[in-house]
């Protein structure tokens, strides 16, 4: 479940701040249950990474690289899946870019990314 809660309610615990005019954040709120780790079944996506890091890098490389770090759950089952994306490409010029730049900080930072 998908929700959004106003940024007031968080703290920056590390050297970064809360980026500037940031007026909620949205958490992923899972049970037991309900939770799936990464499979062949249900890889993480390249697309879904791609989306999230462009936006995190909005606020900075630092950003961005301090999310793949902290995150949890990196898996061997990862699917390059832009080709059949086509719903969420960037301009292609921009987009080039952009994927050349997460998959770097991807390869950098996050165990396992580089295959």
């Amino acid at each position: 479940v998908l929700i959004k809660l106003p940024a007031t309610h968080f703290e920056a615990v590390s050297w970064p701040s809360m980026p500037p005019n940031t007026p909620h954040v949205y958490c992923v709120v899972t049970t037991s249950d309900t939770f799936q780790p990464p499979s062949f079944d249900s890889p993480i996506l390249q697309t879904y990474l791609d989306a999230i890091l462009t936006d995190f890098m909005a606020y900075g490389e630092d950003f961005a690289e301090e999310f793949i770090k902290t995150t949890r759950g990196w898996s061997r089952y990862w699917l390059d899946d832009r080709e059949e994306d086509l719903a969420n490409r960037l301009d292609d010029a921009e987009g080039e870019y952009e994927y050349e730049h997460v998959m770097h900080l991807l390869n950098r930072c996050a165990p396992g990314a580089d295959g």
